[in-house]
């Protein structure tokens, strides 16, 4: 029996050296990861700091070599010359005279209506004011000139560009605020909406009525010495 008690507290005394001795060779572990990391992270500070210090010295080389008061100026950009549209005279749309030219006056261009080109030469880009006014007005026993409308101080529409036989009525379409739209197509298939009051053709006729068969235009045009307005109709095509 003591045989037997001795036995076991030799083998408890074992057992709780072995426990002793893991522990102690777990820690020496522990330490030795810990020292390791430490020391990567003492290298990696020390690298950073060196990268602070050559940074500060290029920004001394360079407050030093005063490389900044040698930049040169932002150049100097003249102006556009200004520009001025004379919406009487000057029918097409999106057009714009040149400001005046040299060695003359604001009255100088509004009266002779020429404008600078590239080249610097003055060329005529509007019909006498004088002229138009007389035709405008009608005067008797004076000759009226064909090619110039009764309206031709009107700005010029797209449409009016197209001959009016190559247009094709389509119908109409009613917009959600109500308002009546007629569908025009092109000669290259395109569709074009217009309404009441838009010019359209060669001749440049005005929509006056349209309606789910028709739309209707009246062309204004000399007789004499008279204006003269002709009526016309585009009627649906089921093509």
């Amino acid at each position: 029996m003591l045989n037997k008690r001795i036995s076991i507290l030799v083998c408890k005394m074992l057992a709780k050296a072995m426990i002793m001795l893991i522990i102690k060779e777990i820690t020496k572990m522990e330490n030795k990861f810990l020292l390791g990391v430490l020391g990567i992270g003492f290298l990696l500070q020390a690298g950073c700091a060196d990268r602070v210090e050559l940074a500060k010295q290029e920004i001394e080389k360079v407050k030093a070599t005063n490389s900044t008061k040698n930049i040169e100026p932002l150049p100097k950009i003249s102006s556009y010359p200004s520009k001025y549209y004379q919406p009487v005279v000057d029918t097409q749309l999106f057009y714009q005279m040149d400001a005046k030219l040299p060695n003359q006056t604001n009255n100088d261009v509004n009266q002779s209506g020429k404008k600078a080109s590239a080249s610097s030469h003055n060329i005529n880009t509007k019909l006498d004011v004088d002229n138009q006014t007389s035709l405008l007005k009608k005067p008797k026993g004076v000759a009226k000139t064909l090619s110039v409308p009764p309206d031709a101080a009107r700005i010029t529409e797209p449409l009016t560009t197209f001959n009016f036989n190559g247009l094709v009525f389509k119908g109409i379409v009613i917009t959600p605020q109500g308002e009546t739209l007629g569908l025009i197509e092109l000669p290259n298939r395109q569709l074009i909406t217009v309404k009441k009051g838009d010019y359209l053709g060669n001749k440049a006729g005005k929509v006056i009525a349209m309606s789910q068969n028709f739309l209707q235009i009246e062309q204004a045009s000399w007789d004499g010495n008279k204006v003269v307005k002709i009526k016309k109709k585009l009627f649906l095509s089921a093509k």
